[in-house]
């Protein structure tokens, strides 16, 4: 649902809207900016990204962040989370669960064989996604966030970071925390990609322009 303005403004699901625009597309780099960890499980989400990726024929970019959590200052995500009932936990619960949710589906993409996974969120036995992303060794890792944790994760994991928020003194000092971040863990200034957050023009309106010019025009690809 929209996470401002009219609650019962269209708001398509993100997933399913990528396989569409996969499969009706031949250039366009897809992806979500971000997806929540806190709507599905690791296992769910390697699943449906592998597979858009291959619809897509390997153009996916695939970008999480923590979700919503519990905190005093607004939180635009609360009233999705208290209408499709999802709980809100602490930030820190939620920056070990993006953790351990990158670490399940990093190894769901790469690993030939089931695994088990014991973590304090999660446990599995006999994990496998069958068939594996096109892209190698995986699609691109975004994730966004700013926060000490977050960054920390970002340092382990992402090949791109988004910085959620305008260029800014804080941005810097973020970036900053995360190439000491980086370098404690001997990874260099990576992730070498860094993009920014910014609110455009409202996705319905983008597909209804999209799916209007291929009506007219006898379905020429993007």
């Amino acid at each position: 649902m929209p996470l401002r303005g009219d609650i019962r403004g269209a708001a398509l699901e993100a997933w399913t809207l990528l396989s569409a625009l996969a499969a009706q597309t031949s250039r366009l780099r897809l992806g979500v900016m971000v997806t929540s960890n806190r709507l599905r499980l690791p296992t769910l989400l390697a699943k449906m990204a592998a597979t858009v990726g291959i619809i897509a024929g390997g153009r996916l970019d695939f970008g999480i962040g923590v979700g919503a959590s519990r905190v005093e200052m607004e939180n635009p995500g609360v009233r999705e989370f208290e209408a499709y009932g999802v709980p809100l936990v602490s930030p820190g619960e939620t920056a070990r669960d993006l953790a351990e949710s990158l670490s399940i589906i990093r190894r769901m993409w790469a690993e030939v064989e089931p695994f088990d996974f014991d973590g304090k969120s999660i446990q599995l036995k006999g994990a496998v996604c069958e068939p594996k992303p096109l892209q190698k060794p995986h699609p691109p890792l975004l994730i966004g966030g700013a926060g000490d944790r977050v960054l920390r994760i970002v340092a382990e994991h992402a090949d791109i970071w988004n910085y959620p928020g305008p260029p800014s003194p804080e941005f810097l000092q973020r970036n900053e925390l995360l190439n000491e971040h980086c370098a404690n863990i001997g990874r260099g200034p990576n992730p070498e990609i860094r993009s920014r957050w910014g609110r455009a023009t409202p996705w319905c309106s983008l597909l209804s322009r999209h799916f209007s010019r291929r009506s007219g025009e006898g379905g020429a690809k993007q």
